[in-house]
């Protein structure tokens, strides 16, 4: 039988106090933008919003593993996932 820590590893590395603050007033904000996009019947500049919000976090959490000197694999990670954010973003633009 195979557990879950399997897919998910624990990380010995912390983030730093400013880095996880930056990180929840995205999260919160991305949340706001959310409920607001619903609520207007999923207008695209708030789509756009949530996109490059999105983008900025994925990036943030890539230059915080390439800081932390994790392998290179992780953070490359993060920044294309972040460009695909991105490009998300850019697509949905008026």
């Amino acid at each position: 039988m195979i557990g879950i820590g399997k897919f998910f590893q624990e990380q010995d590395l912390k983030s730093s106090k400013p880095v996880i603050i930056l990180q929840l007033i995205i999260a919160i904000v991305t949340a706001v933008l959310m409920v607001i996009c619903i609520i207007n019947d999923f207008a695209f500049i708030y789509m756009k919003w949530i996109f490059l919000l999105l983008g900025i976090s994925s990036a943030i959490e890539g230059v915080e593993k390439y800081k932390m000197k994790m392998p290179k694999k992780t953070f490359l990670t993060d920044l294309g996932i972040a460009c695909v954010w991105f490009v998300l973003a850019y697509s949905v633009m008026d």
